[in-house]
């Protein structure tokens, strides 16, 4: 009798585990062993969180942070939103705790064809003369009527090459076998003397909006050179043409480029993908970036298949826009 009591407590034991652990596993599984995962950025977006390679969660964030709760474990976070790139992620949302992680989304640039586009306004255009009563060259601006002086030159300067903006001149001048440039200030009418290295072969250049930087082309190289705030020449990997680039008002350089690239895994203060140029010629494929002269780095805003150069490019005020021309075609860039 004992003996079939004995029987008769253990499984009945054994049924109450049975009943229990699953309940228990249940109960962990689904309730307990949950995370918190907040996602940080630029809704609305859609995310997909896969699971050792299933799909665990599909769902819409309409407000940042948007949070979601789901198993602890590690994840891979997908993120979509129409019009930008696709984000990935790895996370580990751990038990009990939230999880925080910051979405950069970048926006993938519009290529939309256009009538017309604002144009950047007549270009300032410099000469020098000589004054009558100082009997020095004098650098003026070609429509100025009344030729007031900006700044005076002594007469040894014969072949100048001059390239000006609204506030800002450079001025190359060829002495036997060496070159002097000088850097005008059109507002404050001060001229100082720069690096004159590979300065007499330019052909071509822009100065940035504030005229602290310039780039520039040769004809010794098919790269394009810049010059920094410390008035010194270096070469940049872009291999391109003065008409292909711009700048911006944070001075920022917009090029474009046949050149292939290469994703160095970093990105810049907007969540671009910073990049390094190689000598590789994509034909009829056109690479869209951003120079920092700052930090002499690249990064990436797209690539368009085009059957010519893009040349004659103009950037809005805000920067949110560029607007160029291939094969008498006028095209706008919705950059973010």
């Amino acid at each position: 009798m004992e003996i079939e009591k004995k029987r008769t407590c253990s499984l009945a034991i054994i049924i109450t585990l049975a009943i229990i652990l699953p309940i228990a596993y249940f109960l962990w599984a689904i309730l307990l062993n949950k995370g918190t995962l907040v996602l940080s950025g630029k809704t609305p977006f859609s995310v997909d969180i896969f699971f050792e390679g299933k799909t665990e969660v599909k769902t819409n964030c309409e407000e940042s942070p948007c949070k979601i709760k789901q198993k602890a474990g590690e994840k891979m976070i997908i993120i979509s939103k129409a019009n930008y790139e696709i984000f990935e992620s790895t996370v580990n949302v751990e038990r009990g705790k939230e999880t925080t992680l910051g979405v950069e989304l970048i926006r993938v640039p519009d290529l939309q064809k256009v009538e017309a586009y604002p144009m950047s306004g007549d270009k300032n255009e410099y000469t020098l003369m000589l004054d009558a009563k100082t009997k020095m060259q004098k650098l003026v601006n070609a429509k100025d009527k009344y030729q007031l002086p900006i700044v005076f030159f002594p007469n040894d300067i014969k072949n100048p090459k001059i390239f000006g903006d609204e506030d800002t001149v450079l001025v190359v001048n060829r002495q036997g076998e060496s070159t002097v440039a000088y850097k005008v200030n059109v507002n404050t009418k001060e001229k100082t003397a720069m690096d004159g290295n590979n300065f007499e072969s330019i052909v071509n250049g822009k100065w940035s909006r504030d005229g602290k930087y310039f780039i520039y082309s040769v004809d010794s190289s098919g790269y394009l050179w810049a010059i920094g705030e410390d008035g010194k020449s270096k070469t940049t990997e872009i291999i391109s043409k003065i008409p292909q680039v711009t700048w911006n008002n944070n001075d920022d350089l917009i090029f474009t480029t046949a050149q292939e690239e290469a994703m160095n895994g970093e990105k810049d203060n907007y969540g671009r993908g910073k990049i390094t140029l190689k000598t590789t010629i994509i034909a009829k494929s056109y690479l869209f970036g951003v120079y920092d002269p700052r930090e002499n780095s690249y990064s990436r805003m797209g690539r368009f298949e085009l059957s010519d150069s893009p040349i004659s490019l103009v950037t809005t005020g805000n920067g949110k826009e560029l607007y160029f021309e291939s094969s008498k075609q006028k095209y706008k860039v919705e950059l973010f």
